[in-house]
């Protein structure tokens, strides 16, 4: 079968992949819907039986007049001028929170001082009772003030610990891999760091949004903000209508139930428009620009963990390019680790070049990205095509537009082996880089770093236990 069919069949066959994940997700989310909707029916009945039940509707309004209320507010000029002046207050002191609460923990996260100085305090925001905070702030501004200033104070915590939990989670090798290969920092913020965070701040979003919404309208109820829902919901309290209090607060609800939901599609998309950005600006510049050493250089390295040496005396350089073999555990991750500026020795020298090429034992993808995009953000743009076509030979069971996520190891294997040789780099380190191949693909792999190499000689360390990987890339062998 001819490479043009082999692509066509491949386009087919992810069509109808995509086609049929679109089926099942139409038909789970109906199904979800559905069942929110009868929960929600099922929660009105209870509230008419309850009313029924009570039988005070000064006191306890049913489903019936609560309606009526609510009505009746509809017309009225103060009802909307009152919603519009609510969100205003409590959304503008949620996204200040927000912004603030990714800049501190960004700074708590360089640096270490600062992370130990904000704790206290964030903890101290995070226990204290809401109408504490609401009090004291009353005596300094006014209301109208005190209620933006609020909602920011129940916020940043809560967002702040949540950033610095997704951080000290994350993999960092990941990001490592990017920065070696001459991916920007705002560039790696925007496509990996920002995905990584997404879920954790969605998952904070759920409750966080609320809780802005009950501390705000808090707020706007004891300083009596004038023009806010708190402040009709304490003129329906001081006359008595229930009907119209329980309107005012299915207001709120419905207010903070729909703020939820647009903040969580603003995320959403945030993702692919910050994807986009880190693709079409920047780009990885060229590495004879930034210096650097010409090849890695050993002498006299030493290390050791726990009082158990790992590495004593090692000295070589490189070029020509190095095959580093050894049995599993010898030190074989722990010399590149060196080599890549990752690990400092106990004592020795390293010199390396600032832009290396690198395929770690763990795959380093962007799981939210696709192959091509975790190639285009790393290769040079006209590098791009070619990588695409490299990528052809080695994996042509690999659709391009493919979920980085969504790879077997394998095959994430070889999206990083042609990640790492069509990067803008001056040398290269492939660390154990054939690892959960079959011997097809990996030959497939060997023939293109020859290829490659020859084209674009550059220092490499390749590390392998398999002795035979030496013999067929024709490597000057170093065995610890």
């Amino acid at each position: 079968m001819s490479k043009d069919a082999c692509s066509s069949e491949r386009g087919k066959r992810g069509e109808r992949n995509e086609r049929d994940r679109a089926r099942t997700h139409t038909n789970t989310r109906t199904r979800t819907i559905f069942t929110r909707i009868l929960a929600v029916l099922v929660w009105i009945l209870i509230w008419t039986l309850l009313a029924w039940f009570i039988k005070k509707p000064l006191i306890f309004a049913g489903p019936f007049r609560t309606f009526q209320a609510f009505c009746a507010l509809l017309p009225t000029q103060q009802f909307w001028v009152a919603i519009g002046v609510s969100i205003a207050q409590i959304l503008g002191g949620f996204f200040v929170a927000f912004l603030l609460a990714l800049g501190l923990a960004l700074l708590g996260l360089k640096s270490k001082l600062i992370r130990v100085f904000l704790r206290p305090a964030m903890n101290f925001l995070k226990s204290v009772p809401v109408v504490c905070i609401i009090v004291i702030l009353l005596l300094w501004m006014n209301s109208a003030e005190t209620v933006p200033t609020v909602v920011s104070l129940m916020v940043l915590p809560t967002y702040y610990f949540s950033i610095l939990t997704a951080a000290d989670e994350k993999d960092a090798q990941r990001a490592e891999a990017l920065r070696l290969m001459g991916v920007s920092a705002p560039r790696r913020f925007l496509s990996e760091g920002w995905s990584y965070l997404l879920p954790f701040l969605k998952a904070t979003s759920s409750s966080v949004v609320g809780m802005a919404w009950k501390a705000g309208v808090a707020a706007q109820l004891i300083g009596l903000a004038l023009g806010t829902l708190g402040e009709r919901i304490y003129q329906a309290k001081t006359l008595i209508e229930a009907p119209t209090l329980f309107a005012l607060s299915a207001v709120i609800v419905l207010c903070a139930f729909i703020s939820e939901k647009l903040w969580m599609l603003l995320l959403d998309a945030s993702e692919k428009i910050f994807v986009a950005a880190a693709l079409a600006f920047g780009g990885v510049k060229n590495p004879e620009a930034d210096g650097g050493a010409d090849g890695f250089v050993a002498q006299g390295v030493c290390v050791s963990f726990d009082g158990k040496k790992v590495l004593q005396d090692l000295s070589f350089s490189v070029p020509p390019s190095l095959f580093v073999r050894g049995k599993s555990g010898v030190g074989k991750t722990t010399l590149c680790n060196v080599v890549l500026g990752l690990l400092a020795p106990d004592s020795g020298e390293v010199k390396h070049p600032k832009k290396i090429g690198v395929v770690f034992q763990q795959p380093t993808l962007i799981p939210s990205l696709s192959v091509k995009q975790n190639l285009d953000l790393v290769c040079p743009r006209e590098q791009r095509e070619k990588a695409l076509s490299a990528l052809e030979e080695i994996g042509p069971d690999i659709d391009a537009n493919q979920m980085a996520r969504t790879l077997s190891g394998g095959q994430a294997r070889r999206v990083s082996i042609v990640r790492a040789l069509f990067s803008a780099t001056e040398a290269l380190v492939l660390d154990e880089p054939f690892v959960g191949l079959d011997e097809k693909s990996k030959e497939k792999a060997i023939a293109l770093i020859q290829k490659r190499q020859t084209k674009q000689t550059r220092p490499m360390i390749l590390v392998s236990h398999e002795k035979t990987d030496a013999k067929a890339l024709g490597l000057k062998t170093l065995a610890l």
